[in-house]
């Protein structure tokens, strides 16, 4: 379940958590300002590793 954009499972992030994802992950703009919050970080990541599966066989035994 996701609550306020964060995973329940993660217990929610830290002052110094955000921190490290404004600074490291989250997107930016020309201007180096923060242009998505911690949902929309999930999200992308999750779309890119979802992306993956494209390049696989699905009916692969495994």
């Amino acid at each position: 379940m996701i609550r306020g954009g964060v995973p329940m499972a993660l217990g929610g992030i830290n002052d110094n958590a955000m921190k490290v994802l404004e600074k490291r992950y989250l997107a930016k703009n020309e201007r180096g300002e923060v242009t998505e919050d911690v949902s929309g970080l999930f999200f992308r990541v999750a779309r890119a590793v979802a992306a993956a599966d494209a390049n696989y066989d699905p009916n692969a035994d495994v």
